[in-house]
This record gives C-alpha cells, sequence and structure tokens, in this order.
C-alpha cells in the first residue's frame, strides 16, 4: 500500500506564519511565556546547583556496562504495552527495553540509530532528512507513518501527515535515559498511529545516582557532539534536572551513481548528509506528600538538515537533494496521587507547537529546468489524560481506566516553486490549511489471574471518537502462562488502526484530490511468544502473523493527472522474531534475528524494500585488567529491493540490492572513576552497503568507514 508523494506536499514548517485556527497564536505566545518564565529559572538553578554539587558527589561514577544482569528489567515496568504497570514477563505484547548502556554499546548515534538494531525493523531514509520506519514487513512510501512515538508519554503524531519520523528523525542519546519499542498492533492502548508499533523514549530526568554528566565527542567528517546534564535537590521535596545537548555533522560527500528511467541514461548525484540538532528537556518534580507527586517538564528541540535525499531522480535527476528545518517546543505538566495501596489517579496535559519547513530540487522538462519547492506550515497539538487503576483483589485483577481529550491543528500551510536564484514562480494554500481534528478517548485494561493459577488474562481495549469520522475500537486480548519465574508463553491477539490524515482526507493545492468519505485502515495480529528471563540469559522468541485492510492507496482516476486516496488497498505479513541474550563474565552475546514475508494483496506484489532476513550479532568482552570493554558488532540484511515505490510508479523497476554487511567495533575505556573514553569504529570494512530509497532505483549508499572518540565525565 503506497501512496504517491509526487511533491510532498504532506510536510510543514519554520516560516513564520500568520494565524492559526482557533486562535492558536495566543498559545503559542503563552507556551513560549512558560519557556521564559519557568525553563531559565530552571536551567539556572539545575546549573548553580550542579555546580555546588561536585564536592558532595562522591559517590557518583560512571557505571560498567557488564556488571548488571540480564534480569534486572524483570521489575521495571513497561509504559508502551501496559497501563497496569505491567513488568515484561506481564505485557500483552513483544516489548524490547533498551537503555544507555544499550546504544553506547551500539556505538548509536541518534535515537532512530539504535531501532536500527532491533528485529523485525527497518529504518529508511525518506526525503529531506526524515527517516520512514517499517516494523514486521510492510515497507512502502507510507511507512513515515504507523509507528506511534510517545515523549515521555506525548504523542507526536500530527494532524496534518502523522508523520513524525519524518520532521522529528534525530533525538539526540545524551539527553535520554531509555526506550521501548513494542512491535505489533497498539492501537487499544495508543489509538490511532499505533498500526505497526510503538515507540516509547524517556528523557533524562535526574532520578537515580552518578546522574551528573558531561559529554564532548569528535568523528570523522565533522562529526561533533557536547552535552551536559545534573539534577540537583531543592529542599526536602523538590528536585530540578537539566540536559542540553547538541550535535551535528558537516557533510558526508557519498557519490553514487543511479539510472534514471526518465532520461534513460545513469546519473551521479551526491549526498551530503549535513545536519546540526540542539534538545534542551527539564524536568521539575515535587513530592507533595507521601502519596502526591508533580511534574513539570519542559522541551525544545531544533534540527537542521542539508543534502539529504530529495523527491527522487524521477523528478529530481540532477540535483536530487532536500533539506528540513523544524522546531519543536513542548510542556507538560502532570500530578499523581495514590489513595490507597493499590491504587493511584493520575493527571496530565501538555501541548506543542511544531514549525517544519522542507526544500526539495526539482527538475522539470526531464531535468532542463530546475525549481526548488517548498512545502511549510505550522503544526499544534494539546491534550488532557486522566487515569484511574487500581486492584479488585475478589477476582485477583489489577486494572487501569484512561479517558482523553486530544485536539490537532493545522496552521496556515502552503507549497511554493521557486527558481534557484530565489526568485518566485508560484504559491498556493493547502486545502488542509488552518484544520483541526479532536478525539475523545476512552482506554481500559485489566489483567486477570484465573483460579490462583500461573494463568493470566490481559484483556480490553480503546473507543475513539474522530470529529472526522467517527468511533473506532481496538480491542487486545493476550493469555499468559508463567510455566515458572523465569519463563512464560504468551498467546496474544490485537487490533490497530491508522485514521485518515488532514492530507488524505483534502487532498493537497496542487497534486491530490479530496476524498473526505475515508475510512481508518485496520491492522489485526495474531502472535505467539516465549519469554524468558534469567540472570545469565534472556530470550524473547515471536512468532507472528498480521493482516491490514482498507488500505488508504492513491491512485488515479478517469484520466485526470492528479490522484484521489480510497481505501481499496489488503496485505498480509507473516515471520519470526527473535532477541537473545547470553552474559557470562568476562563476555556478553547477543543476537537479535528475524525472517518476514508481507504482501500486497490488492496489487499482487511483495514489499520487497523490508529485509526477508535481519540478524544483528554483537559480541562484548570486558578486559578488566585494562578497565576496557570491547564489542564487535555485525549486522547482515538479506532480501531487499531497492526501491520503495515500485508498485504505484511503472516507470520503477524494483531490483534486489547486494547483502547488506557491517562491522562496527566499540571500545570503552574506564581512564578514571568518572571519566570514561570512548571509541566507535562505524563500517569497519569500509563496505559499500546500499540501503532502500523510495524511488531511486541502486538505493542510496550508507556512511563510509568513520571513527567518533568521546569522552564522558560524572561529577
Amino acid at each position: 500500500m503506497d501512496f504517491d508523494v509526487p511533491v510532498v506536499p504532506v510536510f510543514m514548517t519554520i516560516k513564520k506564519i500568520s494565524k492559526p485556527c482557533w486562535n492558536w497564536a495566543g498559545a503559542k505566545h503563552a507556551l513560549r511565556h512558560i519557556f521564559v518564565a519557568a525553563f531559565v529559572p530552571m536551567v539556572g538553578v539545575s546549573v548553580a546547583w550542579s555546580a555546588a554539587s561536585v564536592a558532595w558527589s562522591a559517590e557518583s561514577s560512571v557505571l560498567s556496562l557488564m556488571e548488571l544482569p540480564l534480569n534486572e528489567l524483570v521489575n521495571v515496568q513497561i509504559a508502551t504495552a501496559s497501563l497496569t504497570g505491567s513488568t515484561q514477563a506481564d505485557a500483552a505484547s513483544w516489548v524490547s527495553t533498551i537503555d544507555e548502556s544499550d546504544w553506547r554499546r551500539y556505538g548509536s548515534r541518534y535515537m532512530l540509530d539504535v531501532i536500527k538494531q532491533q528485529p523485525s525493523t527497518q529504518v529508511i531514509p525518506l526525503v529531506a532528512g526524515g527517516d520512514a520506519v517499517a516494523i514486521r514487513g510492510y515497507s512502502n512510501t507510507s511507512s513515515l507513518r504507523g509507528v506511534a512515538i510517545l515523549i515521555d508519554g506525548i504523542p507526536m503524531a500530527d494532524y496534518s501527515a502523522s508523520a513524525p519520523t519524518l520532521y522529528l528523525p534525530h533525538l539526540p542519546l545524551f539527553a535520554l535515559t531509555s526506550m521501548e519499542l513494542s512491535e505489533g498492533a497498539g492501537s487499544a492502548l495508543h489509538g490511532s498511529d499505533a498500526f505497526y508499533g510503538v515507540l516509547g523514549i524517556n528523557t533524562f530526568n535526574g532520578s537515580g545516582s552518578a546522574q551528573n554528566r558531561v559529554t564532548a565527542s569528535v568523528g570523522s567528517d565533522g562529526y561533533y557532539e557536547a552535552g551536559v546534564r545534573g539534577s540537583v535537590a531543592l529542599g526536602e521535596h523538590w528536585s530540578s534536572s537539566l540536559a542540553a545537548v547538541a550535535d551535528g555533522q558537516p557533510s558526508q560527500h557519498l557519490d553514487y551513481r543511479s539510472y534514471s528511467p526518465v532520461l534513460d541514461q545513469y546519473v551521479d548525484n551526491r549526498l551530503n548528509n549535513r545536519y546540526d540538532s540542539s534538545f534542551l528537556v527539564s524536568h521539575l518534580n515535587g513530592d507533595l506528600s507521601s502519596q502526591s507527586s508533580l511534574r513539570l517538564s519542559l522541551y525544545r528541540l531544533q534540527y537542521n538538515a542539508h543534502g539529504f535525499p530529495g523527491a527522487g531522480i524521477r523528478q529530481a535527476p540532477f540535483n536530487d537533494n532536500g533539506a528540513e528545518f523544524t522546531t519543536l517546543e513542548m510542556v507538560r505538566i502532570g500530578a499523581e496521587r495514590r489513595y490507597s495501596e493499590t491504587g493511584k489517579l493520575g493527571f496530565w496535559v501538555y501541548h506543542w507547537d511544531l514549525e517544519n519547513s522542507i526544500d526539495l530540487n526539482l527538475g522539470l522538462q526531464n531535468g532542463a529546468v530546475e525549481v526548488v519547492q517548498n512545502a511549510a506550515g505550522e503544526l499544534y497539538r494539546r491534550g488532557v489524560r486522566v487515569q484511574l487503576s487500581d486492584t479488585f483483589a475478589e477476582l485477583a485483577t489489577e486494572w487501569a481506566v484512561e479517558l482523553g481529550r486530544d485536539l490537532s491543528s493545522v496552521g496556515d500551510t502552503y507549497e511554493s516553486l521557486r527558481n534557484p536564484d530565489g526568485s518566485l514562480m508560484m504559491w498556493l494554500p493547502d486545502t488542509y490549511s488552518n484544520r483541526t481534528g479532536g478525539i475523545n478517548s476512552a482506554t481500559l485494561e485489566a489483567d486477570s489471574r484465573l483460579a490462583g493459577s500461573n494463568w493470566h488474562l490481559v484483556w480490553g481495549g480503546r473507543l475513539d471518537d474522530y470529529s472526522d469520522f467517527g468511533r473506532q475500537r481496538s480491542p487486545r486480548f493476550a493469555l499468559l502462562y508463567h510455566l515458572d519465574s523465569e519463563n512464560t508463553l504468551k498467546l496474544i491477539y490485537s487490533e490497530a488502526f491508522r485514521a485518515p490524515t488532514a492530507y488524505q482526507l483534502y487532498g493537497s493545492a496542487s497534486s491530490i484530490l479530496s476524498n473526505p468519505n475515508l475510512k481508518p485502515e485496520t491492522l489485526v495480529n495474531h502472535e505467539l511468544l516465549w519469554l524468558h528471563q534469567g540472570a545469565s540469559s534472556f530470550y524473547q522468541i515471536s512468532v507472528f502473523q498480521s493482516r491490514w485492510e482498507r488500505g488508504i492507496v492513491a491512485g488515479r482516476i478517469d484520466g485526470d493527472p492528479r490522484t484521489k486516496n480510497q481505501n481499496i488497498g489488503n496485505s498480509r505479513a507473516s515471520g519470526v522474531a527473535a532477541q537473545l541474550r547470553w552474559q557470562v563474565a568476562p563476555w556478553r552475546v547477543e543476537l537479535d534475528a528475524s525472517w518476514t514475508q508481507s504482501r500486497n494483496q490488492t496489487d499482487h506484489l511483495e514489499y520487497g524494500a523490508f529485509p526477508t532476513w535481519i540478524l544483528n550479532t554483537r559480541l562484548g568482552y570486558e578486559a578488566a585488567h585494562l578497565r576496557t570493554g570491547f564489542y564487535l558488532d555485525h549486522r547482515l540484511l538479506l532480501g531487499r529491493d531497492d526501491v520503495l515505490a515500485a508498485s504505484t510508479n511503472p516507470d520503477v523497476e524494483a531490483k534486489k540490492l547486494p547483502p547488506y554487511h557491517r562491522f562496527d567495533l566499540i571500545a570503552i575505556w574506564q581512564a578514571f572513576e568518572d571519566t570514561e573514553v570512548q571509541a566507535a569504529l562505524r563500517n569497519l570494512f569500509n563496505r559499500d552497503n546500499r540501503v532502500p530509497s523510495m524511488y531511486t532505483p541502486g538505493g542510496f549508499p550508507e556512511e563510509a568507514r568513520s571513527l567518533v572518540l568521546s569522552v564522558r565525565h560524572g561529577f
């Protein structure tokens, strides 16, 4: 199931826009006043107290990455796959928990760089510095939607395109503490866009010990990173934390040659993949009493990208490049109160404002005339959640109920064409400008222990009421059997949906017709999962099958050169995924593997860009006498097509890419008690690996061999 992206009008803003709908200008000014009035003092207090804390923070130390047992997460509550606070053993889903020690062993640099390491998961460069994420097959041009992104629980899906990985692909890792990746249908908890899975991101909040850090990194192609984070106590009941990080890369100079079906010749192009980003997050935590707590959280992100893939070689044969500019400002306020030993009531509100602008080079008249297309706009979202959880002891059932209200809005958005000298050729407002969508939701999850046995039934679902198209139900059931304290079998049934976006409902100014009668796409997931959690071994193995129906597909009707979205697509996927860990000091072995097949049954085509086989193997050795850990990572991808869009473009013929092989070598040396030095050598053998593209035959080159040196100091 693909949607046509002829000139990518779905993407939104950094330009200063006029008045957005429902008086969002006032909300935006209020949000910025909050940042000035609250964020700056919080930062100042955090920095001052952090500086003063150097003398008394004697117990701070850099943690060894291989000291903790593999079952350390047994009692950690899962947020992306549970409302009741279940652990991984009781969660009704496949969940990968990834913390800072993991991505440091991987040598990862940013958020989606970590996700590439997971089984049944693919990250694909899309346009202008934005990425698409496919989970368990279905790689296509709509893969920029379908994975719910939650930052500290805040949903990042927008109303226009619902594509958070397009405009937020890059979150610097130093500001984060952990992630959860839940694979499979997740709408029973998170509504629309938890279609293929859910990625929950937890930012640094100062909990735990040894949290004050500074870091600095330099590397090949001018890569850099610098950051500081810390937390302080503000009296007996309050604490504050701050994380500030900036990273970037001037250029990679990736030259490649690709065949242009439009020109019927090979064309040389270059990707620079130049980017700069900065991320600030601050939390103010208050323990008002032994039963009550309060948190205020403020966020600001900037991401600028240049020289990334553009609209594809068929539209830009000689200069297929794109650029993106994103600014995100966000606030969250939450409170929680325990009213009994088992019961608690939570309440939180959020608001975010995102500005984004995307430039794409286009070659009109078979490349004879070069122009720059710009799509810009402003997006807003705000919402409220009320959650109640407790236990029915008589029924041996833990339960949670959540009520929500979300309003998502598009401000003034437009498309324009300009000559390379900047002169304006065309300017058109988008048809979905100044529109607002509302969602009322009610969610129930319960975990019932059956007859005092080792059997559990996790059941519940979510009801969403959309202002655009009405109600959608998403049930989920899982039968769990705990064989013993370390082994659990799970039989899972779950449903998901993906609501039509404003872009799909109302079309675009230049190329897409409106269709207000669109219905949500649906996904039904069946899964059998075995989970083993031991002190020295961890296994998670799943057999899954999913059915995707009412897929929204863009196609031409009655000779009209424009396309129209319709609910006509059906697809299937099935596969096996495994996540295996062994740890016997001083060795650690990790294996993430998957086999996946997915097919578009409407067009009778395979989703061939998704790897049939994914095999990630990691070997770690801790040389105690050298105070150094060594980690060798090998990634193998087999059975991938070079383009995503062959099913919707007859002039693009998909071909198989060569096997993807990449070795990375990472060394982490504890130079002093609180100081670590890390060296990450990526693509050790400098192999010319290719990754699928949206429209360009032959795919895109991945990074060449690179070296990054980092120093991290705790205080």
